[in-house]
């Protein structure tokens, strides 16, 4: 008897064979009890999920010589002779071999005729999407409006490469990827049916190395059969894998993660000389990174059912943080992509442990990093004693020297802030910003004159030089206080400027005060000062106040004569 291939002999032959395509099998089974059937089906997927299996089988319920059902009995004579590949209206069509429009309108004229033995003519276009644009255009009445007697099943594993107005006259059953469970019951199956004893961590890999595929899952089974005919064990798979064994792949990635040297170096050495496949050892990796960051982040039980794995996958998941696990992961994924630039996949592998040992992640709490670099800094309660004393309305605080101000501050003792043996000499306190802010904030005793309160007024720069130009109007006593400001100030004394000033003012005099700001005239001269209101020295008052000028400066002299000037008066 000839041998066949086991992804052909374990090909699904009824619908209740199909695994993990649940969705599809069952809308095609009540379309078929209820023999509501459209006239053409698209069905989409990767490779090895089952899309020429279940159109085939679709195509024997709909021949079956008992009739429209949604099993067919697959041994009748029509049933036989798909199953053969003989049925006459049957056509089965590979598109990525008759991709010119010459053999779709070859096809087409054909469609017209009644079939021969069988209730429909079905045609079965596998590839579809390979088929030309031309193709396509010619294809498309026929397709949208085909006689009653003509059923099309098209199948691709592309379908964003078919025109939408090819779709949009399909129904269209989107195959899924299987997941490994699923894959590895069915080999569990067919090696019980073989009579082949196994251990499930093999049949784990062979599943994860399908990628979804139940075809490739078998070829790579009946590969392993061939290896090791005896036991299908873990060592034999990953030897024709050219994976790296569990058991030497954890120990890796652990020394990698405890920032061990020399493990990770014996590991190097032991993979040199070998004939690994250093692109499926990265995909180990990045799945295992995937699990640990499943149980890490989603605090979920890990996604591996009992097998021997979950000790030291558990065991590295605790070595490593959440933000040690990601960058592992992303440092991966970027040498996958980058593995064929290096000279030797050795190499790069090699490059990529070293690279994952540059980064450790060292958590320190807010509490530690204060005790490392600030040990003497304690924080206390605040309390009658060292409460900070608040100015209030009608009360003015007592006027103090900065000195005075230093000295009246609540010093921490002993006990409560212990000193280090590194601070036995005194710390020289650097000034912030802060601290003379404060000390130029606190409330003069009483205003005496326009050019007390500029001395004891907190403004610098800018708002200075505005200020010391400006008049008060009205007396100091009062809350609301009109300052005029000279033309050419006034432009550039916006918003913010005027409220650093009141602050500043009600700083300094030790309550809140409402300020008007009015543009001084041109020619106004200052009036008088009554009692009670800030003096403003005029000009001339000035000019009396001034020293009189000595003209026998013999400096003053030579200065004259090489400028050729003389005094006036």
């Amino acid at each position: 008897m000839t041998y066949c291939a086991l992804a052909r002999t374990w090909r699904p032959k009824t619908f209740s064979d199909f695994i993990g395509q649940e969705h599809a099998v069952s809308a095609l089974q009540r379309a078929l009890s209820e023999n509501k059937l459209h006239h053409a089906y698209l069905f989409t997927g990767t490779r090895g999920v089952g899309k020429t299996s279940i159109a085939r089988l679709f195509a024997k319920s709909l021949s079956c010589e008992e009739g429209i059902r949604a099993e067919p009995c697959g041994k009748c004579k029509h049933c036989e002779a798909i199953k053969q590949g003989r049925f006459l209206d049957l056509i089965e069509i590979d598109a990525a071999s008759r991709t010119k429009v010459e053999d779709t309108r070859d096809l087409l004229s054909q469609v017209t005729y009644p079939p021969t033995t069988g209730r429909f003519k079905i045609y079965l276009i596998d590839e579809v999407h390979m088929l030309s644009t031309h193709s396509f255009n010619a294809l498309l009445k026929t397709l949208e409006e085909p006689p009653m007697h003509v059923k099309f099943l098209l199948a691709t594993t592309d379908p964003q490469k078919l025109p939408i107005t090819i779709q949009s006259r399909c129904l269209q059953f989107h195959l899924q990827h299987l997941q490994p469970d699923v894959i590895c019951k069915q080999l569990q199956k067919i090696l019980k049916a073989q009579s082949i004893v196994f251990d499930e961590p093999a049949l784990d890999l062979l599943a994860q190395q399908a990628q979804g595929s139940m075809r490739d899952a078998i070829s790579l089974l009946e590969q392993a059969i061939a290896s090791s005919p005896d036991t299908l064990d873990l060592n034999s798979v990953s030897a024709m894998l050219g994976t790296l064994p569990t058991d030497r792949i954890y120990p890796l990635l652990t020394a990698i993660a405890s920032q061990d040297k020399n493990m990770v170096s014996s590991q190097l050495k032991l993979l040199e000389g070998q004939s690994y496949d250093y692109m499926a050892i990265i995909d180990q990796c990045i799945q295992i990174m995937c699990q640990i960051t499943q149980a890490q982040l989603l605090d979920d039980k890990l996604d591996i059912e009992k097998s021997h794995f979950d000790n030291a996958l558990i065991e590295l998941s605790q070595k490593l943080t959440p933000e040690q696990t990601q960058t592992y992961l992303t440092l991966l994924l970027d040498a996958k992509k980058n593995l064929n630039y290096y000279p030797d996949h050795n190499m790069a592998f090699s490059t990529l442990t070293m690279r994952l040992m540059c980064f450790s992640f060292h958590t320190t709490s807010l509490t530690d990093l204060i005790k490392q670099h600030a040990p003497n800094l304690t924080t206390q309660p605040l309390s009658a004693s060292n409460r900070p004393a608040l100015p209030t309305s009608g009360h003015q605080a007592p006027q103090q020297s900065p000195s005075a101000i230093l000295q009246s501050q609540p010093q921490a003792s002993t006990s409560q802030a212990p000193r280090s043996k590194s601070s036995t000499h005194p710390t020289h306190a650097k000034s912030s910003p802060a601290a003379s802010q404060s000390l130029a904030s606190t409330p003069i005793k009483k205003v005496i004159s326009w050019e007390d309160l500029m001395a004891n007024l907190p403004l610098t720069g800018f708002h200075k030089q505005v200020f010391s130009q400006c008049i008060l109007k009205n007396r100091f006593e009062e809350n609301t206080w009109v300052i005029e400001v000279p033309p050419q100030y006034q432009v550039m004394l916006q918003d913010a400027a005027k409220k650093t000033i009141q602050q500043a003012l009600s700083s300094a005099v030790g309550r809140d005060i409402q300020i008007q700001f009015e543009k001084m005239t041109q020619n106004q001269k200052p009036a008088p000062t009554p009692p009670g209101m800030p003096h403003h020295p005029t000009s001339s008052q000035k000019t009396e106040k001034a020293e009189p000028i000595n003209t026998d400066d013999p400096k003053l002299q030579s200065l004259l004569s090489t400028l050729d000037a003389q005094i006036t008066k």
